[in-house]
């Protein structure tokens, strides 16, 4: 298996399920899912990700936590063609797998 992370920001979930839809599954009530892992693949469905905020030395917050844009995924195995246009390259990012 390629052990490439591929850091994947999608507009909005359901784009990444388009575009990702190999690997999902549905159960008995209809319910889609992630195919997390197989013997070819792993996925991280991270959602959104938030820019952390700042705490004094009391705990007391003094900014707020910040959403970024886009739905993340992280991915190891056969990027599918159309997800290579979403595929970003971090240079510390937030998520990653251990």
């Amino acid at each position: 298996m390629n052990t490439v992370t591929h850091f994947l920001r999608f507009p909005d979930e359901a784009t990444a399920i388009s575009v990702m839809a190999d690997y999902r599954g549905t159960d008995e009530q209809g319910n889609g899912y992630w195919i997390t892992a197989s013997l070819t693949h792993a996925l991280d469905p991270v959602g959104t990700i938030y820019t952390p905020g700042t705490y004094d030395s009391t705990g007391k917050q003094l900014t707020a936590p910040v959403a970024q844009s886009g739905w993340h995924v992280n991915f190891i195995g056969m990027l599918p063609a159309a997800a290579g246009q979403y595929e970003i390259h971090p240079a510390t990012p937030r998520r990653v797998f251990a």
